[in-house]
C-alpha cells in the first residue's frame, strides 16, 4: 500500500513539473514586455535622476533588435523623443537572464550610427546583416563575406 501511495505522488510531481517548465518560455521576453519596461523605466529616470527631467512625458520610437553572434536575440533598443526631437535611448534586455534595463542615455540611439555604418559596408560589396549587442557599450553589425 505504502508503495503505491508513493508511485502515485512521484507521478504526480513528475506531471506536474512537466506542466510547470512548459508554462515558462525560456530566457527569451516578448517585445510588448520589453516596451512595458522600457516605458515604466523612462518614466522613472525621469522623475528620480535630475539631468533626465526632459523624459518626462517622453515617448518611446519604434523598437530596434540587437542579436548575439549566435543569432539570439539580445537587446530591444528604443529611442525617446520628446515633442518629436530625439532626447536618447534606453535599451531593455531582451532576454529573463540579464538586467531589465542594460543602458539608457541621452545620446542618439546606437543604431543610427550602426546604419550608417552598415551602408558603407554594403557600398564596399559587403554582406551586411543583423545588428550585434555585446554588452555595456560594444555594438556592431553581422558582417559577411564580399559579394561577387
Amino acid at each position: 500500500m505504502q508503495w503505491k501511495k508513493l508511485s502515485v505522488l512521484l507521478i504526480g510531481l513528475l506531471v506536474l513539473s512537466s506542466f510547470g517548465s512548459a508554462a515558462v518560455s525560456g530566457n527569451k521576453i516578448p517585445l510588448p514586455l520589453a516596451e512595458k519596461a522600457a516605458r515604466s523605466y523612462v518614466n522613472w529616470i525621469a522623475a528620480n535622476i535630475p539631468d533626465f527631467k526632459e523624459w518626462e512625458n517622453a515617448t518611446l520610437g519604434e523598437p530596434v533588435v540587437y542579436y548575439f553572434p549566435n543569432g539570439e536575440k539580445s537587446v530591444y533598443e528604443f529611442a525617446v523623443f520628446k515633442n518629436g526631437k530625439n532626447v536618447g535611448f534606453i535599451l531593455v534586455s531582451a532576454r529573463k537572464d540579464m538586467p531589465p534595463v542594460l543602458e539608457f542615455s541621452k545620446a542618439e540611439p546606437p543604431s543610427w550610427n550602426l546604419e550608417k555604418a552598415k551602408e558603407l559596408a554594403e557600398k564596399k560589396g559587403y554582406k551586411a546583416g543583423k545588428l550585434l549587442y555585446y554588452g555595456a557599450l560594444t555594438y556592431g553589425i553581422n558582417i559577411g563575406i564580399l559579394s561577387g
